[in-house]
């Protein structure tokens, strides 16, 4: 009895065959990977402001959030009535790009906020994170108005 292997010209075909299918369904995973990386990043943003309106609250003082002109946002803390505290950086992927308005949103401790817009940009699409009076804070994939 003979063992039954595969000749070389079979495996080639195989090989073949696997190539194209990866050259078919590898832009629409890239697209899909990139795209889960812009939400992601949304998400992160999404989750810091969430924190910095709890924050308000619960310590009983007002805190901001700015936007820089090289496109980063920045946090402060109201130390005293006409004093704002040490800026700190919103950390973001360097390849995200923001529009913010306007410039300075503030979160009030009685839970509300002077309300504002992000528009988060980044290689898989673009999010809409939205700051709402009442101090709401969302975000969603960006659809033009």
């Amino acid at each position: 009895m003979r063992d039954r292997a595969f000749t070389l010209v079979e495996m080639a075909v195989a090989l073949f065959v696997l190539a194209l299918l990866f050259v078919q369904v590898s832009p629409h995973l890239l697209k899909t990977l990139q795209g889960r990386t812009s939400e992601e990043e949304a998400r992160a943003l999404w989750l810091k402001l969430s924190e910095i309106r709890s924050r308000a609250s619960q310590e009983g003082t007002p805190y901001r959030v700015l936007a820089s002109e090289d496109g980063s946002l920045w946090y402060q803390r109201r130390v005293s009535p006409d004093e704002w505290g040490d800026a700190r950086k919103i950390e973001l992927p360097s390849r995200v790009r923001l529009s913010v308005s306007p410039d300075v949103v503030v979160f009030r401790p009685v839970g509300l906020s002077s309300g504002g817009r992000i528009l988060l940009e980044g290689p898989g699409g673009r999010f809409l994170v939205r700051i709402s009076p009442l101090g709401r804070v969302d975000y969603a994939p960006f659809a033009e108005e």
